[in-house]
């Protein structure tokens, strides 16, 4: 039997745009180049008499992607509007984005995904003639946010 690998491009990401806990994800098409990261660090341990040994740090989660400037994507823009924003300028709250990343459609009952509440962060433009203009965005753990990042699946 001819193993089965999960191919990049069937990645997705999602933006929800209700609560943490009443999720309604919406897909960002323009979204490219994904990636998770848990950013767990590596702590040296000395120990008297024994070899150094090491022990897992504090995670620092990231999810990196390019984001394609889509003019025609309401929410594509929504996460350009954010990049940098931890208030909401209307409301005053700090901006809770809440992000995942799946390994297909988000809505199918087995499909398992990674998620966290973030703030955006970076953002670099480019913008090179004859190509498509995008930004750089690495979605860090929000400060104001309960929640790290989780694995899951879809039930």
């Amino acid at each position: 039997m001819a193993k089965r690998y999960i191919l990049g491009d069937e990645f997705r990401l999602y933006y929800n745009i209700a609560t943490y806990s009443s999720a309604n994800w919406k897909i960002i098409n323009a979204a490219d180049s994904i990636s998770v990261d848990y950013g767990k660090t590596d702590v040296t341990v000395a120990e008297r008499g024994q070899p150094t040994g090491h022990l897992q740090g504090v995670a620092d989660p990231v999810i990196s992607f390019t984001l394609l400037n889509d003019v025609e994507s309401t929410y594509a823009q929504q996460l350009i509007d954010r990049i940098d924003s931890a208030i909401d300028p209307t409301t005053l709250a700090p901006y809770l984005i809440h992000m995942a990343v799946s390994n297909g459609d988000i809505t199918v009952t087995g499909t398992k995904y990674y998620h966290m509440e973030c703030i955006l962060l970076g953002g670099a433009l480019t913008a090179d003639q004859g190509g498509v203009s995008s930004f750089d965005i690495e979605a860090r753990r929000h400060a104001n946010s309960d929640y790290g990042l989780v694995r899951a699946t879809i039930s």
